[in-house]
């Protein structure tokens, strides 16, 4: 098999993996590099990796709150504006109620059972068996110390930070339990301070490397170094390419350790379109650090494929992704969103031969919806029209390229 052929093999996730020749290659690579680090693999859930969370407690540290919260607005809307419910007012019920909890939300997916152990163990019980963790993770006052660390930006010790997390926890078992209803307001608004720290983590430890240290991406310098004969390159490439085919997917560089994490597992759709991440019931790319989203090929928070009924219509007028706003629409409902957005009306009419009602309507940025009903199912649909469009009779020659007029009886 060649290299090619491996590769190939290789970036068909989650595919096989071997830790222990992962370690190995790394080795290689940071030595070819003339650096001096261990090898660690990234398990779940990341936090309890000391090294990371030292990273991320030294990176708060560093970082303003203001430029922190635009640095997660650049990378992700959702989660900034819930880190910001968090930290102005210290009331998880604020960011439920705005739908902007993503990780709040993410918590009360009972049917992830991955994004559940990783947020706050409330309601997996698999993680629940991880006293430490869960506990540690829901104790009101562990978080509190947590963000007040965070806030005073007095956090030099990040061991003894989270032995007094672990210390805090295991003298108070009642906050795990009080957590298990995640509708419970005061157990969320304890566990706030938490979801901040947490989702600035996340921040730090994937959505801020996840391009720049992807191993599918960086291997191929191998394949340039063995064309131009560039042995200077080979050596630090090539550990990579390996690694990458024995199951690394990115890395994660702190100052004495390189933690690496395994290929995600993925879920996909085919079409006319070739490939796209899609899953209608939980993650579409779930991994070790933090599971992702998508509906169609379009990166969504976790409420969105989970949780639809938590959108709210605020938070997509507010949203300025066309695609997610589209997703969020569709999630949401067409007819519902037509109806509370304050959309105008244009035209309406009884289609005797559908024998359905007809509408027109007009959103407030001026796209038009054809608002009808499928005559042999009887699903509802909201079909995009031309802004010219104005009545439901063009509409419909519209949508049926000229062929509605030709057709004698419901089809």
């Amino acid at each position: 098999m060649t290299d090619l052929d491996r590769f190939a093999k290789a970036c068909d996730y989650p595919g096989t993996l071997s830790p222990e020749a992962v370690g190995r290659h790394l080795g290689a690579y940071c030595e070819a590099l003339g650096l001096k680090r261990s090898v660690a693999q990234i398990a779940r859930p990341w936090w309890r990796h000391l090294g990371l969370m030292e990273m991320v407690v030294e990176v708060a540290r560093a970082v303003p709150p203001g430029a922190a919260l635009a640095a997660l607005a650049a990378r992700d809307a959702r989660a900034a504006r819930a880190a910001l419910d968090a930290l102005d007012a210290l009331d998880a019920r604020d960011a439920l109620d705005a739908r902007d909890a993503r990780a709040a939300r993410a918590a009360r997916d009972a049917r992830d059972a991955r994004a559940a152990r990783d947020s706050l163990a409330a309601l997996d019980a698999r993680a629940a068996l991880d006293a430490r963790a869960a506990r540690a993770a829901l104790d009101a006052r562990a978080a509190r110390a947590a963000l007040d660390a965070l806030a005073a930006l007095d956090a030099r010790d990040a061991r003894a930070a989270l032995a007094a997390l672990d210390a805090r926890a295991a003298r108070d078992a009642r906050a795990a339990r009080a957590a298990r209803d995640a509708r419970d307001a005061s157990a969320a608004r304890a566990d706030s301070s938490y979801i901040l720290l947490r989702e600035f983590g996340n921040w730090c430890v994937f959505r801020g490397g996840w391009w720049t240290w992807d191993l599918a991406y960086i291997s191929t310098a191998h394949f340039g170094a063995k064309q131009l004969g560039k042995e200077n390159v080979a050596r630090w490439a090539s550990p990579v390419f390996e690694a990458f085919c024995a199951g690394a997917w990115m890395l994660v560089w702190t100052t004495d350790t390189i933690y690496w994490a395994q290929k995600p597992t993925v879920a996909i759709e085919r079409g006319a379109f070739g490939r796209r991440l899609h899953c209608e019931n939980g993650p579409a790319c779930a991994n070790e650090i933090e599971n992702i989203y998508f509906w169609h090929g379009v990166m969504v928070p976790a409420y969105a494929v989970t949780q639809p009924s938590w959108i709210t219509l605020a938070e997509i007028e507010s949203e300025q992704n066309a695609e997610v706003r589209r997703v969020l629409i569709e999630r949401f409902g067409w007819e519902r969103y037509i109806r509370e957005s304050g959309a105008t009306r244009k035209h309406r009419r009884f289609n005797e031969r559908d024998q359905q009602w007809e509408e027109l309507y007009e959103l407030k940025n001026g796209i038009r919806r054809f608002l009808v009903s499928d005559p042999s199912t009887g699903r509802r649909y909201a079909l995009g029209v031309p802004r010219e469009v104005s009545t439901c009779e063009q509409a419909q020659t519209y949508v049926s390229h000229g062929l509605d007029k030709l057709a004698i009886h419901r089809s």
